[in-house]
C-alpha cells in the first residue's frame, strides 16, 4: 500500500523557523562573548547544550517519541560530533582565547554555504550546485572577504582564530548535509534533544581533560555570565536548533544555509551596540551585499529556470516573426 504523502507545513511555521535561525542564532555570538568572559569555553558551551538537550529529549519522551534504536544511536553520535564538539567548541574557544570578536566570528562562519555545496557535491550521489546557487554564493563571498578585511591601519585577526572558526564552519556544514543522509529517529524533537545532549557530553569531557574545569573558579562567575548562558541553552540551543532541525527536512539545504549570511548581519549589529565593536560604513555595505546573495540563493530555481524558458520562447518567436 502506497503511503500517504504528508501534507506541506504551513508558511507561517516556516517563516517562523527562518526568525529562530536568523535572529536567535544571530544574536547568540554577542551572547557567547558575555558568557565566556567569567566561565570556560568548553564548560560553558558544554554545560548550556547538555541541559537543552536533556530537557527536550525528555520532553519528547514523555510524548511517545520512540528513543532511537542502536544505528540511529550511531548516526547521532557520528552527526553530534563535528556539529557541536568542533563548532560550538571551537566558536568558544575563538571568542574566549583568541581575540575574534563576535561580530567576526558570524562573519567568517558564512562560510558555511560555501563548504554545505562542496560537500554535498562530494558525497555519494550529491548534484553540482545549479548556476543560480554559485551566484549567490560568490555574492555572498564577496560581502564576506569585504566585511573581514581589516580597516587601514588596524590589526588583522588573529590567524589561528580565523582558522578555528574555517575548520568550525566546515563541520557544521558536513553535519548538517549528513543529517539528511542517514537513518535518524522518526521524531525531530528527540533527534534534535539527543544531538544536543551527545554535543554537551563531549564538550564536557573536554573541558575536564583539558584541565579547564579543575582551573575554574564558580565564585568568580558573573550574572551577566550566567543569564548569558542561560539564553544561549533555551533559545540559541532549545529553540533555534529545534528550528534548524526541521528546516533541513522540509526545505533545501541551500535556502537553510542562508542563515549563514543573515546571522553576520545581526552579530555585528549587536556587537557594535552591547560589546563596542565596531560598525563601519564598509560594515553596512557588505551587509548589503550578503543580503543580495541571500536573495538570489532563496529564489526557487525551478520557478527561474521557467521565466526564462519562456523569455526565450518569446524571443525566438519574435526572430521567426
Amino acid at each position: 500500500m502506497q503511503q500517504p504523502i504528508p501534507p506541506a507545513p504551513a508558511r507561517w511555521l516556516i517563516f517562523a523557523a527562518f526568525a529562530a535561525i536568523y535572529l536567535i542564532w544571530g544574536s547568540s555570538y554577542v551572547a557567547i562573548h558575555f558568557a565566556v568572559e567569567t566561565i570556560p569555553p568548553f564548560l560553558m558551551m558544554g554545560g548550556r547544550l547538555f541541559a537543552a538537550g536533556v530537557a527536550l529529549t525528555l520532553l519528547s519522551w514523555r510524548s511517545g517519541a520512540p528513543l532511537p534504536t542502536r544505528r540511529q544511536a550511531r548516526n547521532l553520535l557520528l552527526i553530534a560530533s563535528p556539529m557541536f564538539v568542533i563548532n560550538a567548541g571551537g566558536i568558544a574557544l575563538a571568542e574566549a582565547h583568541l581575540d575574534i570578536p563576535s561580530g567576526m566570528v558570524a562573519v567568517l562562519l558564512a562560510t558555511v554555504p560555501l563548504w554545505m555545496v562542496l560537500v554535498n557535491w562530494l558525497l555519494p550521489g550529491g548534484k553540482a550546485p545549479t548556476p543560480l546557487v554559485v551566484i549567490g554564493l560568490v555574492v555572498g563571498f564577496a560581502g564576506i572577504v569585504l566585511l573581514s578585511a581589516p580597516e587601514n591601519g588596524a590589526d588583522a585577526l588573529n590567524p589561528l582564530g580565523v582558522t578555528v572558526i574555517l575548520l568550525a564552519a566546515v563541520a557544521w556544514a558536513f553535519g548538517s548535509i549528513v543529517l539528511r543522509r542517514v537513518d535518524m529517529p522518526a521524531s525531530a524533537p528527540i533527534s534534535t534533544g539527543l544531538q544536543l545532549m551527545t554535543g554537551g557530553a563531549g564538550l564536557l569531557l573536554v573541558s575536564v581533560f583539558s584541565g579547564e574545569l579543575a582551573a575554574f573558579d564558580p565564585a568568580g562567575v558573573t550574572l551577566t555570565s550566567l543569564a548569558a548562558m542561560a539564553y544561549l541553552g533555551f533559545f540559541n540551543s532549545f529553540i533555534g536548533f529545534s528550528a534548524f532541525v526541521w528546516l533541513m527536512r522540509v526545505v533545501s539545504p541551500a535556502k537553510v544555509a542562508t542563515y549563514a549570511y543573515v546571522n553576520p548581519i545581526v552579530a555585528v549589529i549587536l556587537g557594535a551596540l552591547l560589546a563596542n565593536e565596531a560598525l563601519t560604513l564598509r560594515s553596512l555595505l557588505a551587509g548589503a551585499i550578503i543580503l543580495l546573495s541571500v536573495f538570489l540563493i532563496t529564489i526557487s530555481a525551478d520557478r527561474v529556470s521557467g521565466w526564462m524558458r519562456g523569455v526565450g520562447q518569446i524571443g525566438r518567436r519574435a526572430v521567426v516573426s
